[in-house]
């Protein structure tokens, strides 16, 4: 990894190596590595494309436990996206999907015929949770992948400084992951119920 590369770059230049290849290639991974590492100084409103959102990312996986992230494409342009705490029950998955500064309710159904009323059964199913605290997305699409339920401000919380606070925002983020595990035992609780009635029927 990069970190551990420059760890042997710095002990390189520390023994005083002098090769211009060697420097060139030290100072360049630097380089990267301040972009990486600028979620942490800048302020989240002057956050750009792609190195500061890699950096903050590879945090949340190492905070949370779990996750992936990458460019994201879709019919409306590119986003970078984070993934995780998927839930599956009977061909249809819940999870959580970070994009950009929207945390996202997400379900993947595998069967296209059912697809749209799974999105609207979640989509009714999700709301029920946290307080008000979450909306409609601006329409719902029909597909795989489809979002059902967005938190109604940035999930990302700051300091003063406007500057990322990581442990309010993973606050916020474990309480996602509380709903996700929760609407799905609710869900698989009250489906269960009515496959026994109509069983014993």
């Amino acid at each position: 990894m990069r970190g551990e590369i420059l760890k042997v770059l710095s002990y390189g230049v520390q023994q005083g190596v002098k090769n211009d290849t060697f420097l060139q290639y030290n100072d360049f991974l630097l380089h990267i590595d301040q972009k990486y590492e600028s979620y942490k100084i800048d302020p989240i409103s002057s956050w750009k494309w792609y190195w500061p959102w890699c950096g903050f990312f590879k945090k949340l996986q190492d905070c949370l436990g779990e996750g992936d992230w990458d460019i994201v494409t879709n019919p409306g342009g590119q986003f970078m996206g984070f993934w995780w705490c998927l839930k599956k029950w009977r061909g249809c998955s819940v999870y959580l999907q970070l994009e950009n500064k929207c945390l996202c309710f997400k379900i993947e159904v595998e069967d296209s015929d059912v697809a749209g009323v799974r999105r609207d059964e979640w989509h009714k199913h999700i709301l029920k949770y946290w307080d008000g605290k979450l909306i409609k997305p601006g329409r719902l699409g029909r597909g795989t992948w489809m979002t059902v339920a967005k938190y109604k401000e940035d999930y990302r919380r700051t300091g003063v400084d406007g500057r990322i606070d990581i442990d309010a925002t993973v606050a916020i983020l474990h309480e996602a992951e509380k709903i996700v595990e929760d609407a799905v035992r609710d869900w698989v609780t009250n489906h269960s119920e009515e496959g026994s009635k109509t069983h014993a029927s």
